[in-house]
């Protein structure tokens, strides 16, 4: 008998339909013992093969060609696998189990040691050739897993994933929290002998370790030892080159619209691979869209100084519509709905949270350059989340848009943006939760204090007349002639003056004094910040007296 390409499902009446066939062209074929012989198999289902041949168990060489090479990763997600429906899930076990058993992973070291990351040199070495085919081929096989079209492969498989780089990591050392120091920091400011104003400001120095300069001593612990520093090497290089083979899967299943469950582990594994320390720079082209897509969409009107969410209210608006300014939604209707695009509450922190890894992860390598394309699609993200039902989300954010204002490197773009972040974040010091209201203040002194270095002036201090409710004298908004609404102007100061909780009015009271103190064109914005200062002196809290009395001590000196 001609064996047949393709595997099959045989029964006894197509056996009799063979043996037929093989009498008329002279064969012989015992029916009986072939059929006795696939009986006594567990698997109903076997392949046909040679007279009384016993039939093979199943192994994954079935399923996935072993060649001499590394194959197409769509050839193997796209072959028909010969498996019944019912065991899917047994079979997605085993193949998991096989590309996570021991896994060792050898390549370059040129993208670990940050040099050129050209594969030159690989093709030179032939030494690199026989040993990490089969492990190649097995995370290949896991990208394959990773698009996978049933949902409990993908999530078997980020599983052990995350597993195997959570283990990976703890090797590696965490990079630090991020921590940039102020602009108008005493030990950042210089003063002009001639003068009394702070007219001369000092560029902060980079700091690539979040805002610390320690040198390590010789015989500090810290310091690894040769072992150490080759174990360290190795696991970077293993979690270098899963991030080079999934990494783009990865970024794929942040937006999976199926599972919320394959989105919580990406992002897991994504932030894991960030803060491991290895080369990312090539992947941030394809991160950064990734997870902007899962933030409503904004933009930012530079005539009005305020970020847009709706465009077509904002040209009614321009053109003198009956409607009120974006930023001013918030503010006047605390309970305003928020589109949103990612459902889950958690979700949303992590993906804030993600930004604020990535930053680490670059700033360790001290690569932070590789993100100045990409520093408005961070702001529109991050300051879309202001305005998120979720209060965590909203903490969060206010605190990664701190510390993208306060980096050196980005002063050009936070002086572009900084009025406006000022302005949406106005509504969040209402909030009634004491956390979004104190970070919502963190974020308010950063942006209007922004040095501004061509004007010598905090490049946000416009927006401290909409802190205050100030309008103009004879100023009626176009829309309050339809609404009364549109007339009312709120004092947010005055509000987080009186607040019941006192830390929420100490919070209040170092905000004043910094901008009192540091901002160079205080004295212009010293008559609306002031009263505030002194009502503190009577306040019921001994800390909040206190601080509002060394704000007048230094405003005198």
């Amino acid at each position: 008998m001609k064996k047949t390409k393709h595997a099959r499902f045989v029964t006894k009446e197509s056996l009799t339909t063979l043996s037929s066939r093989a009498d008329r062209m002279g064969g012989t074929a015992d029916i009986d013992a072939i059929w006795r012989s696939m009986q006594s198999k567990d698997d109903a289902y076997s392949l046909v093969g040679k007279k009384h041949a016993q039939p093979k168990a199943k192994t994954l060489t079935s399923v996935i060609p072993q060649i001499g090479k590394p194959f197409d990763i769509e050839s193997v997600s796209q072959a028909p696998i010969p498996i019944e429906v019912a065991r899917k899930k047994s079979t997605s076990n085993s193949i998991c189990d096989e590309l996570f058993d021991g896994i060792n992973i050898e390549t370059s070291q040129a993208s670990i040691g940050g040099g050129d990351s050209d594969d030159e040199d690989d093709d030179n070495n032939p030494n690199n050739t026989s040993d990490e085919e089969p492990n190649l081929c097995r995370l290949e096989r896991l990208s394959s897993l990773l698009r996978s079209d049933d949902v409990s492969s993908r999530i078997q498989t980020l599983v052990k994933l995350k597993d195997v780089i959570t283990t990976l990591g703890q090797s590696c050392d965490t990079p630090p929290e991020l921590n940039f120091p102020p602009p108008y920091d005493k030990t950042t400011i210089k003063l002009n002998q001639n003068l009394s104003l702070v007219s001369d400001l000092a560029r902060p120095p980079y700091l690539p370790q979040g805002g610390t300069n320690d040198v390590l001593q010789p015989d500090s612990p810290s310091v690894l030892n040769n072992s150490s520093i080759s174990d360290a090497t190795t696991t970077k290089v293993n979690l270098q080159t899963i991030l080079d083979t999934c990494g783009s899967v990865l970024f794929c299943l942040i937006g999976d619209s199926t599972s919320e469950r394959c989105r919580c582990l990406s992002l897991d594994c994504i932030q894991s691979l960030l803060l491991a320390g290895i080369d990312i720079g090539r992947h941030v082209p394809y991160l950064i869209p990734a997870l902007a897509a899962r933030f409503p969409s904004c933009s930012y009107d530079k005539d009005l100084e305020v970020f847009v969410q709706d465009s077509q209210s904002h040209e009614l608006y321009k053109r003198g519509g009956a409607i009120d300014r974006q930023d001013r939604d918030g503010l006047l209707a605390p309970n305003c709905s928020f589109p949103v695009i990612e459902p889950s509450e958690e979700l949303r922190l992590e993906l804030c949270r993600t930004f604020s890894c990535l930053l680490r992860g670059l700033l360790v390598r001290d690569a932070v350059m590789i993100l100045d394309a990409y520093f408005p699609e961070m702001i529109y993200s991050l300051q879309a989340s202001l305005k998120d039902p979720f209060p965590n989300v909203m903490v969060e954010a206010c605190r990664i848009l701190v510390q993208l204002l306060r980096v050196s490197n980005w002063e050009l773009g936070a002086k572009f943006f900084a009025t406006g972040i000022a302005r949406s974040v106005l509504p969040n010091c209402r909030h009634r939760n004491t956390k979004v209201v104190i970070s919502a203040m963190d974020l308010l002194e950063a942006s209007v204090c922004v040095p501004d270095r061509a004007k010598v002036k905090g490049a946000g201090t416009s927006a401290i007349s909409d802190l205050v409710g100030f309008r103009e004298e004879n100023v009626l908004p176009i829309a309050a002639f339809y609404d009364p609404k549109y007339s009312v102007s709120v004092n947010t100061l005055a509000e987080l003056a009186s607040h019941k909780n006192p830390r929420v009015r100490l919070r209040c009271c170092k905000m004043l004094s910094s901008l009192l103190v540091l901002l160079p064109d205080r004295y212009d914005h010293q008559q609306r910040m002031l009263p505030y200062v002194l009502s503190f002196i009577n306040d019921n809290s001994v800390d909040v007296q206190e601080a509002a009395l060394g704000c007048i001590e230094k405003c005198g000196s």
